[in-house]
């Protein structure tokens, strides 16, 4: 792992998504949860305070059976009642002397004789679960239930008031400002009693329920999903590692075949199947490496036939500067003096140079047509004519050998597109060697036919003929037919003509049997497909 680079930077780059998927995903639920377990908090304790709300309107309407306070003493939770300015209340000592008058502090219009406010408040405040307040529209008495001391209105918060006031109007309202009078973080509803039929409310309910068990509710599920996070972290995180390194697996072929490629290994082969951009690398260097190994033998054999090249010349050059050397150095020394010796010094001398122009010519010709950059001179021209010319040019040198020439040439005529001079520069190539290679009075054939729509021009003698081993050979530099007897020529006469064939698309067959040789010229056809009639 610590080597594969890019496995761990994909673990670490998944990671780092991962983490920030989870803290975000965190966050967005911590933050939504908490909205709506407050939200549905909000409603239950509205709900709640409502239910209270009309089950205090039936009681303070009479509508609702009366409950004896077993305990006079706490009928208004502080053994004390308060006048509503209908009637005379009496103080309740502490001791539990019951309830006189309309002691329930509230001012509406039934009086609460014998009936028990306190215990009716306790049993509120269990049935809500919560702490319930209750406030009396005209006298703004506050009674609270069992969970808390006689409240003044100097005792409330700043808000309370208002929350107390708008609550008489008629209105819910919600606060959390009695937290620090409750000494805890609570939520407070507050809900009209009655008031509904366009009549005045008769008081308020207050209910306080601390807020810790949203906190607890939200605080749980934050828990749950974090313990779920992480474990789904690791588990990812563990499948990312093990992804990346499968991932990373054919990168890691091909890397080590581009070190076999760079020591010079072209035989390497990722052999990757894979239906993606991986697999597509994987096979584009696969053929890289086979056309570097195809490049490469061609490297090989380039440089292989430049060393024998450069060992050929060498030794085509070495012959005539050697006896043109020792021709000087006797003429130089005084070794030879005879007059006719000296002139016969001076004719080898000659004929040496004549041979060393005629080979550095040779070369600059097979350089140029060698050259993709050499351009012939292509035009109209008729294959009959130039057959003609170039039997015409041969015939003396045929006759100085006293080899006869027999030529056939179709009817008709051969138009052709090619370089004039370079094409009779080919044919006399070949046509040269057939009359040197030939015995006196073997006659050498020269035919002019179509074979197949194409023109064909075929040259044959009766000389000693070709083996097959040196068939392979004879287009190649220095390549001279005849073993040791054939002293004249360079060798570079077939790879010239050879390269004349190729830049006039022409094929050259070389057939050879028992006795002489065959060398066939199968012309291309025209582009308009005719090649005359």
């Amino acid at each position: 792992m610590k080597r594969n680079r890019i496995a761990l930077r994909l673990s670490l780059y998944f990671f780092m998504a991962l983490l920030l998927f989870a803290l975000v995903l965190g966050g967005v639920f911590t933050f939504f949860s908490t909205r709506q377990t407050l939200a549905f908090y909000r409603e239950d304790l509205q709900n709640r305070a409502e239910t209270i709300s009309e089950a205090m309107f039936e009681f303070l309407s009479g509508s609702a059976p009366q409950m004896n306070d077993g305990n006079c003493g706490q009928g208004n939770g502080q053994g004390r009642g308060r006048g509503n300015g209908q009637g005379n209340s009496q103080e309740n000592s502490q001791e539990g002397s019951q309830e006189n008058g309309q002691g329930n502090g509230m001012g509406v219009g039934n009086s609460l004789h014998g009936t028990g406010f306190g215990a009716y408040m306790r049993f509120l405040d269990d049935i809500a679960m919560a702490d319930v307040w209750v406030v009396d529209a005209d006298s703004r008495a506050i009674t609270p239930g069992a969970q808390h001391a006689w409240i003044e209105y100097g005792e409330l918060p700043e808000d309370g008031e208002e929350v107390i006031r708008r609550a008489l109007e008629g209105e819910t309202v919600f606060s959390e400002g009695f937290s620090d009078l409750l000494g805890e973080a609570t939520l407070s509803v507050g809900v009209p009693i009655g008031g509904k039929a366009g009549e005045a409310p008769l008081g308020a309910v207050l209910l306080h329920s601390p807020v810790q068990g949203v906190s607890d509710s939200v605080s749980g599920s934050v828990k749950t999903l974090l313990l779920s996070m992480i474990l789904a972290l690791v588990l990812a995180v563990t499948t990312g590692i093990l992804l990346s390194l499968k991932f990373t697996k054919p990168l890691t072929l091909m890397k080590a075949m581009a070190d076999q490629l760079a020591a010079g290994d072209f035989s390497a082969q990722n052999n990757l199947a894979m239906n993606d951009e991986i697999g597509q690398l994987a096979s584009t260097m696969d053929q890289l490496a086979g056309r570097l190994a195809e490049a490469s033998q061609e490297s090989e054999r380039l440089e292989q036939a430049r060393r024998n090249f450069i060992s050929d010349i060498s030794h085509e050059l070495r012959t005539p500067i050697t006896v043109m050397r020792g021709s000087l150095e006797a003429l130089a020394d005084g070794v030879v003096s005879d007059s006719r010796q000296v002139e016969e010094y001076h004719r080898q001398m000659l004929r040496e140079c004549m041979h060393l122009q005629r080979l550095v010519e040779d070369l600059l010709e097979l350089s140029r047509l060698q050259n993709p950059d050499f351009k012939i001179e292509c035009g109209s021209l008729e294959l009959r004519q130039l057959s003609e010319d170039v039997v015409r040019a041969m015939r003396r040198v045929a006759e100085q050998k006293n080899v006869p020439l027999e030529t056939s040439l179709e009817p008709g005529s051969f138009p052709l597109e090619g370089d004039y001079l370079r094409l009779r520069q080919m044919l006399l190539i070949v046509m040269d060697n057939a009359v040197k290679f030939s015995p006196e009075k073997k006659a050498v054939k020269f035919s002019l036919f179509r074979q197949n729509g194409r023109p064909v021009i075929e040259i044959s003698d009766q000389g000693p003929g070709i083996s097959q081993e040196e068939v392979s050979r004879i287009f190649q530099r220095f390549q001279k037919g005849g073993g040791e007897k054939n002293t004249v020529g360079t060798g570079l006469g077939l790879p010239i003509a050879q390269q004349i064939a190729l830049r006039h698309q022409i094929e050259i067959q070389v057939e050879t049997g028992g006795e002489g040789a065959c060398f066939r010229f199968l012309f291309p056809l025209r582009k308009d497909g005719e090649n005359g009639k």
